[in-house]
């Protein structure tokens, strides 16, 4: 399995296996028999979108309309790897209690300052 991290911006829905092959397939050919000897024709490609905001960091935080309204988002594809920290860290939010480690650079503030920009 090979992947790549890129940013698409666009209003859903795509054709993401679309994009993938059109845009990507040569690359990902070229990259393949330049480093793997031996690899035959592709059989399968499949593309897997997530949610990345544009600083590629998560937003771990309440809804500012809404504190009761407990949220994260924009995983990257990589949220999978923090999920004991990310639920300890939710539940901790959703009950209100202290914060074991500091969640500031993942607050929703920092994605509207951006989004003025």
């Amino acid at each position: 399995m090979l992947g790549t991290n890129s940013s698409v911006t666009s209003q859903l829905p795509i054709n993401v296996d679309v994009l993938i092959i059109d845009g990507g397939m040569a690359g990902l050919s070229r990259f393949l028999r330049q480093n793997w000897h031996g690899i035959g024709k592709c059989v399968s490609l499949h593309c897997c979108p997530y949610t990345m905001t544009k600083d590629t960091l998560f937003v771990l935080d309440r809804l500012p309309s809404f504190p009761l309204v407990t949220i994260f988002t924009g995983g990257s594809g990589q949220a999978f790897k923090f999920a004991p920290i990310l639920g300890k860290l939710l539940s901790e939010l959703l009950l209100e209690q202290e914060l074991s480690v500091d969640i500031t650079p993942f607050n929703i503030q920092r994605i509207q300052l951006n989004l003025a920009n």
